[in-house]
């Protein structure tokens, strides 16, 4: 199985996922980077603290490629990531 890492954006800071997870395909972590957005976006109105929608969950592969972005305002808007 492939190693996808899921890496978070928010504003000029970029938090680097330095392990990766392993899934089935590019699909597959798509579907976890809306879940991650999701819960980071959670967490933070649970604690009464800020939120930038334009914040981002960017999903490279094990050459560091970008493969896709998923950002906080469209994880809140659909189950679909693309």
């Amino acid at each position: 199985m492939p190693r996808y890492f899921l890496h978070i954006k928010e504003g000029p800071d970029v938090v680097i996922d330095p392990e990766g997870q392993n899934f089935a395909d590019l699909p597959a972590a798509q579907v976890e980077a809306v879940e991650v957005a999701r819960d980071l976006m959670a967490e933070r109105l649970r604690a009464g603290r800020p939120m930038d929608l334009n914040s981002e969950v960017i999903v490279s592969d094990e050459h560091g490629d970008t493969l896709a972005r998923v950002e906080f305002q469209a994880a809140l808007r659909s189950d679909d990531p693309s």
